[in-house]
This record gives C-alpha cells, sequence and structure tokens, in this order.
C-alpha cells in the first residue's frame, strides 16, 4: 500500500488530531483528544515506514505513476521507439555482442543477466525487461 506523509497528515486533521504516529508492523495512529486511535488501514511494513521517513527527511513529494497500459507494453512488441531501436542493436551488425558466436554466447548472456540483475534490484524493470528481451534475441541470433 502506498501511502504518503501527505495523507496520513490530512487524515489526522480531518480526525481533528494533534498528534501522528507511525511505526513498523502497526496501521497509523492518530492522537484525538489524548488517546491514539489507529486508522483503519493495514499495518505499515518497515519499508514503508522507511519510505515515509526518506521522504519527509528529503522534501520529496510522491506523485502517481501516469501511464498508459501502452506505454508498459511497448516492449512486447516490434519497438521502431528510440529505446526500441537501442535495445534492437544488439540483434545488429554493429553492436557489442555483434561478434557473439556458439563458443562464446555464455559469456555474453552471463555478462547482460548481470547487468538485468543490477537493473532489477535497482527497482528498474523497464530497463532490466530490456535487457531481458537483448538476451533473447542475441540468442535468437547465435542459435537460429
Amino acid at each position: 500500500m502506498a501511502v504518503s506523509l501527505h495523507q496520513l497528515l490530512k487524515t489526522m486533521l480531518e480526525m481533528g488530531g494533534s498528534d501522528l504516529h507511525v511505526t513498523n508492523n502497526s496501521p497509523p495512529q492518530v492522537r484525538v483528544d489524548g488517546k491514539l486511535r489507529p486508522l483503519d488501514m493495514p499495518p505499515l511494513s518497515s519499508v514503508e515506514t522507511k519510505q515515509i521517513a526518506y521522504n519527509k527527511e528529503h522534501g520529496i513529494t510522491p506523485l502517481t505513476i501516469q501511464k498508459k497500459v501502452t506505454d508498459i507494453m511497448q516492449g512486447a512488441y516490434n519497438d521502431t521507439s528510440r529505446r526500441g531501436r537501442r535495445y534492437a542493436r544488439v540483434a545488429e551488425a554493429g553492436g557489442k555482442y555483434a561478434n557473439v558466436t556458439v563458443e562464446t554466447l555464455g559469456k555474453a548472456v552471463e555478462e547482460l543477466e548481470k547487468k538485468m540483475f543490477k537493473h532489477a534490484e535497482l527497482l528498474e524493470f523497464e530497463e532490466a525487461a530490456g535487457v531481458r528481451d537483448q538476451i533473447l534475441k542475441l540468442k535468437d541470433r547465435v542459435l537460429m
């Protein structure tokens, strides 16, 4: 559940509260008339709690991601956009992996997989998917 500090403070004010308590593994609580009252929401995970604190400390106001479904599906089809052409380079003669042979395929795939997992670790899922597509195209080109 993505909840922002702004949303929690707004709820606190609507309830007439004076304090907001945010802790791991419990729902946020608001002090109203001297008593703590839990908000009607599931407990916040430690990741959510840390994210709220980090955002507050760094002055970040999270915005809703606004993407069309077609944007998300972009990599699933033949892509002629700049981004798609960049990922298509793996199959082109001038790309970094142009001279990959059956013997060197394993090393090239291992290198690309490390890159893909690094993107995933950094929550860069679109980039990770692009590298995955590179791996598939490379395997198709070398093994077919």
